[in-house]
């Protein structure tokens, strides 16, 4: 078994698990877990990092100059060995680079770090998709934390909240049995940037569109049974330490609560092309 990174202050402490660069568990200062037990008869993950694709590609498969590539489910970082490549009490940067066995499935140079960090109450998820070599490189990158339902402070399970930073107003497209995006669009169960937590929500689904974020671009729409799409139709600008101007990227987001954890995944679908000097971005607080 890994050995667990730890990172604490005063109200929080979390474990991260090298292996994928997976939060493990996130506790208060009085020792409470607020991360899903990953109870097996529901779910055993706890917060995969899912890159380079989100979602299940058609087949099993994504075609890059048009050959074939076997792509499995989120791609393959939630199951590499990162390297620590910073540490400090407080956070912790977690690096995967290419190796000829992510080249045989997915033919590009890439650098993807994450980053967590303590900030009194709050742990913040930072990452860095770093594109080293002249060709565009074409990945889509989610978050997929699971968390205790009902979190451990006495509320009911109806009361908890998902908030995001911005309204969602944008249609939902459901996600089909087989992995990939079905035709048509669900219904919205949140308003005011708000998503109430009930079991009936489990039903997988995908944002038209996404406002929270860094991002904040709206995403082109894509046709039913192209999850996973790996073909580089965007270029995107990289975010700098203040905020960034609409980037020319598509977003994708989903929700769905099991019974024993809560789940929220966010998703830029990212092109980028060695001209921008520094890495594209996404950020996630807990």
């Amino acid at each position: 078994m890994t050995d667990l990174i730890t990172i604490a202050n005063d109200h929080l402490t979390a474990q991260i698990n090298p292996l994928g660069a997976e939060l493990t568990s996130l506790k208060d200062a009085d020792g409470r877990e607020l991360m899903t037990d990953a109870d097996p008869a529901y779910w055993t993950g706890h917060a995969p990092i899912l890159f380079p694709v989100v979602g299940r590609p058609y087949r099993d498969t994504i075609r890059v100059d048009g050959t074939e590539y076997s792509m499995k489910q989120h791609g393959f970082a939630r199951r590499m060995a990162f390297a620590v490549s910073e540490q400090q009490p407080g956070s912790v940067a977690f690096t995967l680079e290419a190796t000829p066995e992510t080249r045989a499935v997915y033919p590009f140079d890439f650098r993807l770090t994450v980053t967590f960090a303590l900030v009194d109450a709050t742990l913040s998820v930072d990452v860095a998709i770093t594109n080293p070599a002249a060709q565009p490189l074409p990945a889509s990158f989610g978050f997929h934390p699971a968390f205790a339902w009902p979190l451990p402070y006495g509320e009911d399970r109806a009361d908890h909240r998902i908030v995001f930073s911005a309204d969602e107003p944008d249609a939902l497209r459901m996600i089909a049995d087989d992995g990939t995006i079905a035709e048509g669009s669900g219904p919205r169960r949140w308003s005011g940037g708000r998503c109430a937590c009930r079991t009936r929500c489990s039903q997988r689904m995908r944002w038209s569109g996404i406002r929270s974020g860094p991002t904040r671009s709206p995403m082109a729409p894509k046709p039913a049974r192209s999850c996973g799409s790996i073909s580089p139709t965007r270029r995107c600008s990289a975010s700098g330490p203040s905020p960034a101007p609409p980037m020319s990227v598509s977003s994708r987001g989903t929700a769905s609560p099991t019974p024993k954890a809560m789940t929220a995944t966010s998703v830029p679908s990212l092109a980028c092309s060695r001209s921008q000097q520094a890495p594209q971005r996404a950020s996630h607080s807990a």
